[in-house]
């Protein structure tokens, strides 16, 4: 018996996977800090993406313990070492976790699969796509690449693996005959996002729908018409065509639902007010007014904030109200500056 001091030694933990099925990873943090990163570049998912959609017939394969299937250099196994209640041990075969890991096993791949990839299979690191252009060729596809994969003696998993299917996911992307969908688990979140109640909403929405943009057709259009909205409601008829909702976002209850309809305005301001709303929305197709939380109609919240904030005047100080608009000549600009940074002196003190 000989006793060994490795200078290698990592920490495993054990980690329950989807298939409620039990997994022990090794984190060799400080071990692939030491090592070079392999200069073999993967494959491009969108590349891989768009040459399978399309096909009439697939069939997806998954490797079982594919790491586990090329042999560690002897010099290289106590580097793997990780510690154990009963003691240190080391692997063998590769495993992940490793740097080069991914980088390693995709070579494997290639060159096991050399004669069909880009023909009739694509391959990124342990998942397999075999396409068929035609329903009666997936057969003999599926005998060429079995007949390689037991050549280099891989072994797939028959609960990941599926044959002679129109559609399925492959990489977090719906590929099928008809093209490239995206992937319901994946949108879930934002599919339920609800309608914009206001203008931060409507900024949250445009930031998130860059994330679809791919599967958004004329998003440039549709992206342009929110900004619009955004910046001033009256661009968005000109964007639009004139079919633009316009939604109108409001904290007292009352009001929105005289401006809607649903109670009768009987205040003459109010009913001077409908009307005016009424001309103003006369450049859309159709307009909506929403009752929304005090706390979330921030324009009223920054004018309130901003009143707040203002100190009165002291005692002695007078102020002019102006009951109606006065109209004047213009003054000349370079007389008028002198008067206005004295007078904003005398009152900066008091804002």
């Amino acid at each position: 018996m000989e006793i060994k001091h490795p200078k290698w030694l990592a920490n495993p933990v054990i980690v329950l996977k989807k298939n409620k099925a039990w997994c022990m990873c090794i984190y060799y943090t400080n071990l692939n800090r030491a090592c070079p990163k392999d200069s073999f570049i993967l494959p491009r998912i969108d590349q891989i993406i768009d040459a399978t959609a399309g096909s009439e017939s697939l069939g997806f394969l998954d490797a079982y313990s594919g790491y586990n299937k090329i042999k560690m250099a002897v010099e290289d196994q106590e580097k793997m070492t990780f510690i154990t209640p009963l003691g240190a041990y080391c692997y063998t075969a590769m495993t992940f976790g490793l740097r080069n890991a991914g980088a390693t096993y995709q070579q494997c791949m290639n060159s096991c699969l050399e004669s069909q990839i880009r023909r009739t299979v694509h391959v990124y690191i342990d998942d397999v796509v075999v396409k068929s252009t035609q329903q009666d060729d997936l057969v003999a596809d599926l005998i060429e690449t079995f007949a390689n994969l037991r050549r280099f003696q891989i072994k797939l998993n028959p609960l990941k693996c599926t044959f002679g299917v129109p559609s399925g996911q492959l990489l977090d992307y719906v590929v099928s005959k008809r093209g490239i969908e995206p992937n319901p688990e994946k949108i879930s979140a934002v599919m339920r996002i609800k309608r914009p109640a206001c203008l931060l909403d409507a900024q949250k929405l445009v930031g998130r729908v860059v994330a679809l943009s791919r599967f958004i057709p004329q998003l440039g259009d549709k992206a342009l018409l929110y900004e619009s909205l955004e910046d001033s409601p009256r661009h968005a008829d000109h964007q639009g065509d004139g079919r633009v909702t316009l939604l109108v976002a409001g904290d007292s209850d009352l009001v929105a639902s005289q401006i809607s309809g649903t109670c009768d305005a009987t205040d003459a301001n109010m009913i001077s007010y409908k009307r005016a709303v009424e001309q103003a929305s006369a450049s859309f197709s159709r307009y909506v007014v929403e009752w929304v939380d005090r706390h979330k109609n921030e324009e009223a919240d920054a004018l309130s904030r901003l009143g707040s904030k203002r100190q009165p005047p002291p005692p002695g100080v007078f102020l002019d109200i102006l009951t109606r608009r006065q109209y004047g000549p213009a003054r000349s600009t370079s007389s008028a500056i002198p008067r206005l940074l004295a007078s904003r002196s005398r009152l900066g003190r008091w804002d």
